[in-house]
């Protein structure tokens, strides 16, 4: 039994015909390899065979994958809280805060996009899953990106010169709904690329959502 099911399939298996398919499939094979909650899934995965003695897939493979996933979850959550109740946002919290929004995406992207699953080969149960995952995962972006800005206060012109948390999440909703912001903004390049990535960032996620729900489409 292999304890990475989920793992994409190797970029040498589109050579040499499919030269810029394998290019791709390298990069999500990287990036699949560096995501955390993949070898959070295996080790439960791996737990459960030698502490649950079934026979059924539920047992052995969908019930510690889950409970893996529930967990990393609680895990960014916890990570994310802790950080904003900091005195001062260290630039290694903002490095784990920027590889948890990669992550975030990624693991959207992968299962939703790029790993095909046919749609009658999913319940409605996994449907809900999806639906609260991807909730979950979208309020995560807005408080992650309100984090990072909260830690560059001078590169941000702020509403009513108020540096605090709650203007923080205020402007990382406004940016990702594209609403205005009066007279707060970036006023650095770097704070503006920053804006720019969440805008892209949301419309990836909203794109890959609403592509994944038409109907007809698997």
């Amino acid at each position: 039994m292999t304890y990475y099911p989920d793992r994409p399939d190797s970029p040498l298996e589109a050579l040499p015909s499919k030269i810029i398919l394998s290019l791709f499939q390298a990069v999500v094979w990287l990036f699949w390899w560096l995501s955390l909650v993949e070898h959070l899934k295996a080790l439960s995965i791996f737990l459960g065979t030698k502490l649950v003695k079934s026979s059924t897939e539920d047992a052995r493979y969908l019930a510690p994958r889950s409970i893996a996933i529930d967990l990393y979850e609680i895990l960014k959550w916890i990570s994310l809280i802790s950080f904003f109740m900091s005195e001062n946002i260290s630039i290694w919290m903002v490095v784990i805060t920027f590889y948890l929004l990669a992550s975030n995406l990624f693991s959207h992207f992968y299962y939703h996009l790029w790993r095909h699953v046919p749609v009658n080969e999913i319940s409605h149960q996994q449907m809900q899953r999806r639906f609260a995952s991807f909730l979950l995962a979208f309020t995560f972006a807005i408080v992650a990106y309100g984090l990072i800005y909260y830690s560059m206060p001078e590169q941000i012109l702020w509403p009513e010169a108020s540096v605090s948390v709650q203007n923080a999440l205020y402007m990382s909703s406004a940016n990702t709904f594209t609403l205005t912001y009066g007279d707060a903004g970036p006023v650095s390049s770097a704070a503006r690329a920053l804006f720019v990535s969440q805008v892209i960032y949301a419309f990836v996620f909203v794109v890959m959502i609403i592509s994944k729900s038409l109907p007809g489409q698997s």
